[in-house]
């Protein structure tokens, strides 16, 4: 369980920042400004921080593990958007979707540690 909540934090991560170093190559492909392409990156964390806000409700209407799923469905399924985007808009909007599942991804994950860790078990209690 450990690997995979690691795995999708480091997932998450890696979908915020893959594209910082390739924003004129981007801008390029996309026939806009550096500037322009640079909305990416703000559309990925507003939103990012949009999913971490939403996650508790998300999580009390789906559940830990569908959320999980959700959440990667969304993540790969914007990742292939994303990369088949020949506008900026569309680009922007798979971004927004990025942020959104990779913020409700870590903050979920946060959750899944917290409660993995922090439960007490029968053991550590002391009880016999």
């Amino acid at each position: 369980m450990t690997i995979g909540v690691g795995l999708g934090l480091g997932l998450g991560s890696f979908a915020g920042g893959a594209l910082q170093s390739i924003y004129p190559y981007v801008a390029g492909t996309l026939a806009t400004s550096s500037d322009h392409a640079l909305w990416t990156l703000t559309y990925f964390l507003v939103h990012w921080a949009l999913g971490i806000a939403l996650m508790p409700w998300f999580s009390r209407k789906f559940g830990l593990k569908r959320l999980f799923i959700l959440c990667v469905i969304m993540l790969a399924s914007s990742s292939a958007l994303a990369i088949i985007a020949k506008s900026l808009m569309l680009m922007l909007v798979a971004r927004g979707a990025q942020g959104i599942s990779a913020g409700i991804w870590c903050r979920h994950c946060c959750s899944v540690i917290t409660r993995s860790i922090c439960t007490p078990s029968p053991q550590r209690s002391g009880a016999t």
